[in-house]
């Protein structure tokens, strides 16, 4: 999930993550599983706040990046 600058900070990215949990749950799905970049910290205080746990190793994002993931989960 991406939201553009633009935008940030006006409740787009909880609107998004609202809708996707809802889908999740009429889709009769048992978990949402999800990768962050560990200096996404706005991203990760999002996914947190709506009960997304980390789980696994950080992984780095592609072999030539600097960027590393944390995998997170949702159980539904």
């Amino acid at each position: 999930m991406w939201v553009s600058p633009d935008v940030r900070g006006h409740g787009v990215g909880s609107l998004l993550l609202k809708n996707i949990i809802a889908w999740a749950k009429n889709s009769d799905l048992d978990h949402i599983s999800l990768a962050v970049t560990t200096v996404n910290l706005p991203a990760v205080k999002l996914y947190k706040a709506y009960g997304f746990e980390p789980y696994g190793p950080v992984e780095k994002l592609r072999d030539a990046s600097i960027l590393a993931v944390q995998p997170m989960k949702l159980k539904l």
